[in-house]
């Protein structure tokens, strides 16, 4: 996801700024540019806001405006436009070191997919709005198949290497309107905006994306696989957490009946081992 920048505010106010900033700057040029004239005053405040507001885009234009203003005094002019242009590269690296860090906040450093608290925040909004308008929506829960093995084997490095590769085949192979995150661990999640049917293809879709998976430690002939659970909303679940619930009791049974499947809940292993849990609780 990209950093927040102007580009994040609404358009019509964006524009508005500016065209109050250019008024700013042609009635200062019109009142006069003499450095003790009021409208140089003005003039310049206008440059220095619109840099302030818009960064380095606004800054350097703002600087030619200073140089050609002030062309009968150099040394004033060359002042002035360096504060324009200051002020334009410190606004544009603060939106940036600004921007990494709220990117951080919501996205897993290995991977680049969204993290665990982001994604339960979108996964309440997806049902907040299935309930309003209607439809379904549906999660998937993704678990690489003997990854502590892998880990084992190959070291925590090419651990990393798999699970970058798996979050890249996700991406690839999701849909735009479909939001995948790391759960956790080897386990990825995507929710996706649509009924079972719609969730069971695009599972199908990654679990064979995942067997094509080539990494130099696999070999030639060497493959890893994912067990995938399926649940959706609000057929098989009231709430974010029963969603949550279900899709990992499906997982569970897909790891359990052999790995490397598909398994959507409600399934009769599952309902099983479920109430078998609740008479334990």
């Amino acid at each position: 996801m990209q950093s927040r920048n102007s580009e994040d505010v609404p358009v019509t106010f964006r524009r508005a700024v500016a065209a109050i900033l250019v008024v700013g700057v042609v009635v200062g040029w019109l009142l006069g540019t003499g450095a003790p004239e009021r409208g140089f005053v003005l003039m310049f405040a206008a440059l220095v806001m619109g840099t302030a507001f818009f960064g380095r885009s606004f800054s350097i234009p703002g600087a030619i405006v200073m140089i050609v203003t002030l062309r009968g005094d150099m040394t004033l002019a060359i002042a002035l436009a360096g504060v324009v242009l200051m002020v334009g590269e410190r606004v544009t690296h603060l939106r940036r070191r600004v921007g990494r860090f709220v990117q951080r906040s919501f996205t897993d450093r290995l991977t680049g997919l969204f993290n665990y608290d982001f994604l339960q925040a979108q996964v309440r909004y997806e049902i907040d709005r299935v309930r309003r308008y209607g439809g379904s929506c549906s999660i998937l829960v993704l678990d690489l198949d003997h990854f502590k093995k892998f880990n084992d084997t190959h070291g925590h490095q090419a651990g990393n290497l798999l699970l970058r590769a798996l979050a890249d085949t996700v991406r690839e192979a999701k849909r735009d309107s479909d939001f995948a995150a790391r759960f956790g661990g080897e386990e990825f999640v995507v929710l996706v905006p649509g009924d079972a049917p719609d969730a069971v293809r695009l599972a199908e879709r990654l679990r064979l994306a995942v067997a094509a998976i080539e990494l130099p430690q696999l070999g030639p002939d060497g493959r890893v696989t994912v067990s995938i659970g399926v649940a959706c909303f609000p057929e098989q679940a009231t709430n974010a957490a029963e969603l949550f619930e279900r899709a990992d009791q499906a997982l569970y049974v897909a790891k359990g009946s052999g790995r490397n499947r598909t398994i959507v809940y409600p399934n009769v292993q599952v309902i099983r081992r479920s109430e078998s849990a609740q008479k334990s609780a």
